[in-house]
């Protein structure tokens, strides 16, 4: 009588929406990751590229800032009391 009761419970719940199964959301892949280009060199400067170079070392600074940013470490625990 037991193992009825329970599943007549259990069937009320799950027709209720009180018990259900999750959807579970598969991520989409991730997009590749291109690799930076080249980092700029002394020797390679002009006059016709300098505005180019420019351009190239500001995009290679503002992405060297990106990636070294690391987060603070969290602190340290206190010393126990002697």
């Amino acid at each position: 009588m037991k193992r009825i009761a329970c599943l007549l419970l259990g069937a009320a719940l799950l027709g209720n929406g009180c018990l259900g199964v999750q959807h579970v959301e598969v991520p989409p892949p991730a997009e590749p990751v291109q690799p930076p280009p080249p980092p700029v060199m002394e020797g390679q400067a002009t006059e016709a590229n300098a505005a180019q170079l420019l351009q190239a070392l500001d995009e290679e600074l503002e992405r060297a800032a990106v990636e070294n940013t690391v987060p603070p470490a969290p602190p340290s625990p206190p010393s126990p009391m002697p």
